[in-house]
This record gives C-alpha cells, sequence and structure tokens, in this order.
C-alpha cells in the first residue's frame, strides 16, 4: 500500500511538472510574439525618423541657399525644440511638397 501511494504521488508530481513547464512554454511563446511586434514597431519608427531627418536636412539647405525665404525659416524653426531635437509636424511639410517647391 506504501509503494502505490508514493507511485500516486510520483505522478502527480510528474504532471505537475508538465503543467508548469506548458504554461511557462506558452508564456514564452507569447512574449516572444510581442518582442516581434515591437521589433516590427521600433523598425518602423526609425524609418519614419530617417525620412523626417532627410526632409529637415532638405529643407535646412534650402534656407542656407535662400536667405530671403522667410517661411522655410519659421517651419525649420517650428520643427525643432531649443536643444535641437526634432518636433515635426509633417502637416507642416507637405504644403511645400504639393506647391512643387521641394523634391
Amino acid at each position: 500500500a506504501v509503494v502505490s501511494s508514493q507511485s500516486t504521488g510520483d505522478e502527480k508530481l510528474k504532471l505537475l511538472k508538465e503543467q508548469i513547464t506548458l504554461a511557462l512554454d506558452e508564456k514564452s511563446v507569447a512574449r516572444q510574439e510581442q518582442l516581434k511586434e515591437l521589433s516590427r514597431e521600433l523598425e518602423h519608427t526609425a524609418q519614419e525618423n530617417r525620412i523626417l531627418h532627410k526632409k529637415i536636412q532638405e529643407l535646412s539647405h534650402k534656407i542656407q541657399n535662400c536667405d530671403n525665404c522667410t517661411k522655410l525659416k519659421s517651419q525649420l524653426k517650428s520643427i525643432q525644440d531649443g536643444n535641437g531635437k526634432r518636433m515635426v509636424d509633417v502637416s507642416l511639410l507637405k504644403p511645400i511638397k504639393e506647391k512643387g517647391k521641394m523634391k
């Protein structure tokens, strides 16, 4: 009777270990999916950042070559704060592109 009681306890322990392992594996898979999604979002944001940085450089170049263009100076100032960090409002850049002044 002692052997069968111990055997039942071992089986219960083994089952419990399997259930814990399965639960941890499921969480691990879910976390991996979250990491993949966050990586995709990061890449998309980095790509947007590169595009906006290029637009800022283009505007900056135009301003250097056009001292009389107060509109471009104003737009460049509005997309940068005092520390040089870019605070971009893409809608500011769209009107320039639509008018054909920027390629």
